[in-house]
């Protein structure tokens, strides 16, 4: 689903930011939804054909309670080899915005905006683009069983 639309708003122009091949290599790509939604497959899809690298952000304890330290070791947020060669993670949002910052002509993906705090740091960067992904609900129940 994400390739088909994805390749139709290049060619009918519904993505300026997308269409543009001036902007198509300089991008930070801000993915957000719902829990099973799809996030980490439009992640992996833009990291593997698009030549996107991967930015994770370590969850604030304060402000996420894990059960354990082991589901800190399988949180989402932490890189994995499916992330490709350069993923990076970052303790704080303003290191993570001072790394792209420097870097803005290449492309960035990252699936870790938790709060409009990270939200507002990261709209603060002209070169960010905040797609919103979303499941049936249906379809998102059965991801969820098969986890």
């Amino acid at each position: 689903l994400i390739s088909l639309y994805y390749k139709t708003s290049i060619r009918t122009g519904l993505s300026n930011n997308l269409a543009d091949e001036s902007t198509k290599s300089s991008m930070l790509v801000g993915l957000c939804g719902s829990i099973l939604a799809g996030k980490k497959s439009v992640a992996t899809y833009l990291v593997e054909r698009e030549g996107f690298s991967r930015l994770h952000l370590a969850p604030a304890m304060s402000s996420i309670a894990f059960p354990s330290s082991s589901a800190l070791d399988n949180c989402e947020s932490q890189p994995s080899s499916a992330d490709g060669p350069n993923a990076k993670l970052f303790g704080r949002v303003e290191e993570l915005v001072d790394f792209i910052t420097e870097r803005w002509q290449q492309r960035w993906v990252t699936t870790d905006i938790w709060n409009e705090e990270i939200l507002e740091k990261l709209l603060r960067r002209p070169f960010f683009l905040l797609v919103s992904v979303d499941a049936p609900l249906g379809l998102r129940w059965q991801r969820c069983r098969a986890r």
